[in-house]
């Protein structure tokens, strides 16, 4: 069986948000297992077991919170695609979710830690 490891800001632990991500991927990749680092992993204070998950995954799918990512998932989504994962961000366009393959990241927006440092690079750029 495959497994995706669900990358996604803190900032949305536990919120309505978080369940519908989770929804839509599940439906994305049916008979695919979904590793949250929320609910499977929990707070380790190092990264290196969830870089371990990502390793271990085959596909990761990342999701931005005010169109960044933090550093945790900068760092997870950098792994994933320096292990030449199949990696996607999720995008949402009114009510409905889609994916879009990451080909990159960016850190010319880099700010700080807790949400807004990098940006997710596609296909088309953006």
């Amino acid at each position: 069986m495959k497994m995706i490891y669900y990358a996604h800001s803190k900032k949305i632990y536990d919120t309505p948000r978080e369940k519908e991500e989770m929804t839509f991927i599940a439906q994305e990749f049916p008979d695919t297992a979904i590793i949250n680092p929320n609910t499977d992993i929990g707070e380790r204070g190092s990264i290196k077991p969830y870089l371990k998950a990502v390793a271990d995954c085959d596909i990761v799918v990342c999701s931005e919170f005010a169109g960044h990512v933090g550093k945790g998932v900068y760092d997870e989504v950098f792994h994933g695609l320096g292990l030449d994962k199949e990696v996607h961000v999720l995008r949402k366009a009114g009510d409905k979710y889609f994916l879009k393959k990451v080909t990159g990241l960016d850190l010319a927006d880099a700010y700080d830690w807790k949400v807004k440092y990098g940006k997710v690079v596609t296909e088309n750029g953006k």
